[in-house]
């Protein structure tokens, strides 16, 4: 047993390292499990301005095309990294915020399924997350300005102008 370390100062110096790693790894699991625990401690974040986005229904569609305005779609999931990037990078920016406010913009949460976000997703053929789809003022898809990856604002700006002139 002598070419083990003898235990000192160093040792507990090791001992401290390793117990903050834990806890980090700890709060790391722990914001994993419990996601909605982080908007307690982060409510600030909570106060930024956001887009007007409301959940997917076909009043809503009805409703756009009542107010001659077009709609976004985003159909999106939790486990799905390009739609959080989309969210986090694009849709939260001030420009798209303020572009925004002449659409209707609608969102279909595809985290769990359904039968009736299965069917939804089959009425408008997506084949995959993130697609954000454009449905013109008279409700038909423009397919040319939709897309199906993360893009960045720069990309995004034309096509929702280009969406708007109809």
């Amino acid at each position: 047993a002598s070419y083990l370390p003898r235990s000192g100062k160093w040792m507990n110096k090791i001992k401290y390292v390793l117990g903050i790693m834990m806890i980090g790894m700890s709060l790391y699991y722990a914001n994993l499990a419990f996601p909605e625990v982080k908007k307690i401690f982060f409510v600030a974040e909570e106060n930024l301005a956001h887009a007007n986005w409301v959940s997917y229904s076909e009043d809503q569609i009805k409703l756009a095309q009542s107010l001659n305005k077009p709609v976004m779609i985003d159909f999106r999931a939790d486990w799905c990294a390009a739609c959080i990037e989309l969210e986090k990078h694009t849709f939260s920016r001030p420009e798209f915020i303020s572009l925004s406010e002449g659409f209707v913009l609608l969102k279909l949460d595809a985290t769990e399924e359904s039968d009736a976000i299965n069917a939804i997703l089959k009425k408008y053929d997506v084949k995959g997350l993130p697609t954000v789809l454009f449905l013109n003022k008279k409700g038909q898809i423009d397919k040319k300005l939709s897309f199906t990856q993360f893009i960045s604002w720069e990309k995004l700006e034309p096509k929702m102008r280009e969406a708007m002139k109809d």
